[in-house]
């Protein structure tokens, strides 16, 4: 159980750190990335809502607990 935590939690991370690196471009380069931009963070909300999700059913049913 923990493992497939951490696998989510790592790329939520990865997908993070690529959305990030996207805006360190120079601002001329970013509307060219726009379509980029958009999905890498539809991608971040929805695997942030998954990952607080499982998580949040996992502790309802005692399944983790916080140590």
């Amino acid at each position: 159980m923990t493992e497939i935590f951490e696998d989510n939690q790592k790329d939520l991370e990865m997908a993070v750190e690529n959305l990030s690196a996207m805006f360190e471009k120079p601002v001329n380069e970013l509307a060219g990335l726009k379509v980029d931009i958009l999905d890498k963070t539809t991608y971040c909300n929805r695997r942030r809502e998954i990952l607080l999700s499982d998580t949040a059913e996992n502790l309802k049913k005692e399944q983790w607990k916080f140590i």
